[in-house]
């Protein structure tokens, strides 16, 4: 009974100084391994040279990175190792061919980047109105707008012209609720400001109307042509 606890104790030693030796071989195996640089770092890298100004999705869209493995002691310290890091935001700086993508080269994500969109060919002019003015609240994002202009050629003739017709609505600084689901007062309301979808021929007309006149929003059911008109003075009302 001695010799068989005896030996149980032996095989329980060996068994343990067993477990120890594979332990320390593998943090020996760990260490050596990092010591010759063997174990990598993910990074992306520009496959080839990517302009200043270029947005991270459009650069990952064209193939223009690629994760590839570097040494630790080679990784920049703010190496990104992740396409999902570049969504959203722009390089502010050209990126040589081989150089790693660092964060310190993107610009931050932009607050409007994933919730305005300024359409092709227009450009987005903010311009703000009193209240009523610029429709009592009324108008919201997505909305379509006539413009008017109250215009003075001098101080006797003032006149009133439709000048752009279902201009594109892209954000707007308040919206109020319809008095038949609210009870918000509609008359007290704040100056509003409008992000407003233009041309260059239209944010011409707007800009120079907002500095030197006064703009007028009227809010468009559905989008139909700029009808003509002619414009309105005192003398067309009888005064």
């Amino acid at each position: 009974m001695k010799n068989k606890s005896t030996a149980l104790l032996m095989i329980g030693a060996l068994a343990f100084l067993l477990g120890a030796a594979l332990v320390l071989g593998a943090l020996r195996g760990g260490t050596d391994a990092k010591a010759s640089g063997k174990v990598g770092s993910t990074v992306l890298v520009a496959k080839s040279a990517i302009p200043a100004g270029t947005t991270g999705d459009v650069a990952v869209q064209q193939g223009l990175v690629v994760a590839r493995e570097v040494k630790p002691a080679d990784r920049a310290g703010d190496a990104l190792s992740s396409t999902a890091d570049l969504s959203g935001r722009t390089l502010d700086v050209a990126v040589a061919p081989g150089q790693q993508l660092r964060a310190s080269l993107l610009r931050p994500p932009t607050l409007r980047a994933a919730s305005i969109k300024i359409p092709e060919g227009k450009q987005g002019v903010a311009v703000q109105l009193p209240f009523v003015a610029g429709g009592a609240g009324y108008v919201a994002a997505g909305d379509h707008v006539n413009v008017y202009g109250n215009l003075t050629k001098d101080e006797s003739t003032p006149m009133t012209k439709l000048v752009l017709g279902n201009i594109q609505v892209l954000d707007v600084s308040s919206e109020v609720a319809p008095r038949v689901t609210g009870n918000e007062d509609r008359a007290t309301g704040a100056a509003v400001t409008y992000l407003l979808a233009l041309d260059p021929n239209e944010a011409e007309q707007v800009i120079y109307l907002a500095a030197n006149a006064q703009l007028w929003m009227a809010l468009v059911g559905t989008e139909a042509p700029l009808p003509p008109t002619s414009g309105r003075r005192a003398a067309d009302f009888g005064a």
